[in-house]
């Protein structure tokens, strides 16, 4: 079968006392690395559940461009309220069972009904590879609206953006990560700066409730690929209240104008697609 190690496994967010270890980008801060390599992003004032409704999303970006690299990253599990794109363009592994990115209404395409590609959450880089890292339990959420931010219409998810973006991942594994309500569920792409690959990840229970694509392989340019990637179980469902229904998708490997390189020898076991009219389709 094809695909790598698939990543050294998750360190987790339990045990050993705090030790100083690094520093954050504020002089005179200091990070506290458990000894184990995890550090909770409560370090940077990540909370979930808050009361005054705290918009989370520029302390996860700092927690993603602070915590030390080669560290697990870990969030506590509840909701967490997002108004913005972000990336962990780092080599840090994550953590987040139980955890839920939760961006509302929130229009992360400029200005509402453009065109151009954004996203919620892009884990690594446009100009490097991530290898051997471990992403687990995260879920992204929006509301159900139209490229007008119009709530409940009959024509969702046409602002061209996806939950999650896998970039330029070598030999990684990412465990149960769900998305809803999105253009595309979890969208794989290589980096073009150095024709880069997505490859040889395995994706364990990836899942895309109601979005227009549940699971998207296209490479962005003319010389990265997404090649020999694995995934294991699973579930893709379509959504429910599209009026343009046949161009919806629970899996699409797609070419892109000018490169050779097609997605090619990824392997699926047991992932569960279906649409929501009353079938499912393979």
């Amino acid at each position: 079968a094809t695909g790598g190690s698939g990543g050294s496994g998750n360190a987790g967010c339990g045990g050993g006392a705090g030790g100083a270890a690094g520093t954050s980008g504020t002089a005179g801060s200091v990070i506290r690395v458990k000894r184990n390599g995890a550090i909770s992003a409560a370090e940077w004032g990540v909370y979930p559940d808050g009361a005054d409704g705290t918009d989370m999303g520029d302390r996860i970006q700092e927690a993603f461009d602070k915590a030390p690299e080669g560290s697990t990253l870990c969030f506590a599990p509840g909701t967490y309220k997002v108004r913005r794109s972000l990336t962990c363009s780092r080599s840090l592994n994550v953590f987040a069972r139980g955890a839920i990115f939760d961006y509302g209404d929130f229009n992360l395409a400029t200005p509402p009904g453009a065109t151009r590609l954004g996203y919620a959450l892009r884990w690594g880089n446009t100009n490097a590879t991530h290898e051997g890292l471990t992403f687990e339990g995260l879920s992204l959420v929006r509301d159900r609206v139209d490229e007008n931010g119009d709530p409940g219409s009959s024509v969702v998810y046409d602002c061209l953006y996806p939950g999650f973006v896998w970039q330029a991942l070598v030999s990684c594994a990412v465990h149960d990560c769900a998305a809803l309500n999105f253009q595309e569920g979890h969208r794989l792409q290589g980096e073009v700066v150095n024709a880069d690959g997505m490859v040889l990840t395995n994706f364990f229970n990836l899942r895309s409730i109601d979005c227009r694509y549940g699971l998207r392989l296209k490479p962005i340019g003319t010389t990265d690929w997404v090649n020999g990637n694995n995934f294991i179980g699973g579930r893709m469902a379509l959504a429910d209240q599209r009026t343009d229904k046949d161009q919806a998708r629970a899996v699409s490997l797609e070419a892109t104008s000018g490169n050779d390189s097609e997605p090619n020898g990824n392997c699926f076991f047991g992932v569960d697609l279906e649409n929501r009219w009353g079938r499912k389709i393979y």
